[in-house]
């Protein structure tokens, strides 16, 4: 009799134990702030009520449902708890920004499953980073390759200017060069030269003072059969950073016509010299400038031919340094429409950009550009696009009709943003561009994106936000990506 009424006791009490947990349900009571900017430190707290023992899941998703986050609660007591959301994963990053639903979902420790609870947050920039001071982008424009055919004269010399990024010992520097199979790239033996550095003179042209020099280098020795290599030349000095110095090269063959070679870069626009950057290749010619240093153009190449004296040549030397490792860059050429299947040509369902690893400072911009040409009659609007990788859409617009757009001369294109935009150090964005109302395969906007190849890893990582940050295309619903390349555009 004692044992039937303990069983009786003890199944009332399991009935009435299944009775409170059905009866309950989980709360979310606050959410506070409901809206933050993770990039800006922000954090809220989020409060909620567990009304009996149970496991639950409280969980973070996207405006797509997707999970992003959450926390598993195991075997947790009745009771009011807090929780604290960064808004960022568990590498640091922000996630993009949008609205995010906020659940609170599990079963009593019978297995009886509690009602859910919801709430919102949202992830909004609140705050910016410091506006660009001055020019975030990639603006080396190019459009082609174009060689110094001049080593075949042997009173030629050809130069370089560069101003030191550090102050360190020089210990070599890397040229692309080029001999044959490629026609007029080279001949014979490809020649014997000499490299020095020349410390600045007048108007920032060499001075004719020689800081360290090579001799005797041969590319024929590091060419192959491939035609062209990165020639490695040692050359040692210590150079003081924010000083202007210069890479002379001559050939000493004793008959330079017949056994040449040499360096390869990419055709850009001539620009006022100014003693570096792009413009910064100089020669010294024999047609009536001998002794003479001016800045280099590709039309003296034909005596009396000026149909190419509106370009001029950028010439990628990779510097490499006893402390800093290895700057310069790595930009020979450019992607010629036509002949690359991932040649930019945007028209219908083609999209072309650049994924970018901000290892930088964080910084706000307010401008976009791009460096662009048309073929044929292109119709409608290029369209750009900022975008958090694996994320949302920061902002789009139109970056110009496809009219405005010259056929032989490639100009820049600008659009002010409708808002201030932050880029933040550790995140990855892509910029891409579009104009899905274009023409055709035969109509459409361009670009010569600059780009190298047969180079060595530590040169690419030299390009525009090291190896990581690289030009992308997307004509199939997926990106890919050319390590080696890098698109030309404006942050400011």
């Amino acid at each position: 009799m004692t044992a039937r009424i303990g069983l009786l006791v003890l199944l009332l009490g399991a009935g009435a134990l299944r009775a409170a947990y059905g009866a309950t349900a989980f709360t979310i009571t606050g959410v506070t702030p409901a809206v933050l900017d993770p990039a800006a430190g922000d954090v809220t707290v989020v409060t909620y009520v567990v009304p009996a023992r149970a496991n639950a899941r409280l969980s973070f998703a996207n405006a797509a449902g997707q999970e992003v986050t959450g926390v598993t609660l195991t075997y947790v007591a009745a009771a009011t708890y807090t929780y604290t959301w960064t808004g960022k994963d568990t590498s640091n990053t922000p996630f993009a920004y949008g609205a995010y639903t906020v659940t609170l979902s599990g079963r009593t420790i019978l297995g009886t499953t509690f009602g859910s609870a919801t709430a919102g947050v949202t992830l909004q920039q609140t705050s910016l980073p410091p506006h660009a001071a001055g020019e975030l982008g990639q603006t080396l424009g190019t459009f082609g390759t174009g060689n110094f055919e001049l080593t075949k004269y042997g009173t030629v010399q050809f130069g370089i200017a560069f101003v030191a990024p550090y102050s360190d010992t020089l210990q070599g520097i890397t040229l692309q060069w080029k001999s044959r199979p490629s026609p007029n790239y080279g001949a014979g033996t490809n020649g014997v030269y000499t490299f020095e550095l020349q410390s600045d003179g007048v108007l920032h042209y060499p001075s004719g003072t020689v800081i360290a020099r090579t001799t005797s280098i041969r590319p024929s020795d590091q060419l192959g059969t491939a035609g062209h290599c990165a020639l490695h030349v040692p050359l040692t000095a210590d150079l003081l950073v924010g000083e202007h110095y210069h890479l002379v090269l001559y050939n000493t063959d004793p008959n330079p016509a017949a056994n040449w070679s040499s360096p390869n870069g990419a055709i850009v626009q001539v620009t006022p010299w100014t003693g570096g950057g792009c413009s910064g290749e100089q020669f010294n010619s024999p047609w009536g400038l001998t002794g003479q240093w001016c800045p280099y153009a590709i039309y003296p190449d034909s005596p009396g031919s000026t149909s190419l004296r509106d370009n001029g040549s950028h010439f990628p030397v990779m510097f490499t340094w006893a402390r800093h490792g290895n700057s310069g860059d790595p930009y020979y050429g450019g992607l010629v429409p036509g002949t690359a299947s991932n040649a930019m040509t945007l028209y219908g369902r083609n999209k072309y950009g650049q994924v970018m690893v901000w290892t930088q400072p964080s910084a706000a911009i307010t401008r976009i550009g791009l460096l662009l040409l048309k073929k044929g009659s292109p119709t409608g609007n290029v369209l750009y696009h900022l975008e958090k990788v694996g994320g949302t859409e920061i902002v789009t617009g139109t970056l110009t009709s496809s009219s405005t757009v010259d056929k032989t001369v490639p100009k820049w294109f600008y659009a002010t943003l409708p808002r201030a935009v932050g880029l933040y150090q550790g995140q990855t964005y892509r910029l891409w561009f579009e104009a899905p109302s274009g023409a055709s395969s035969s109509n459409y906007v361009y670009q010569d994106a600059p780009y190298g190849e047969s180079e060595p890893q530590a040169w690419i990582e030299c390009g525009w936000g090291g190896s990581a940050s690289c030009y992308q295309w997307n004509t199939s619903g997926t990106w890919n990506g050319w390590l080696g390349a890098d698109l030309t555009f404006s942050l400011q």
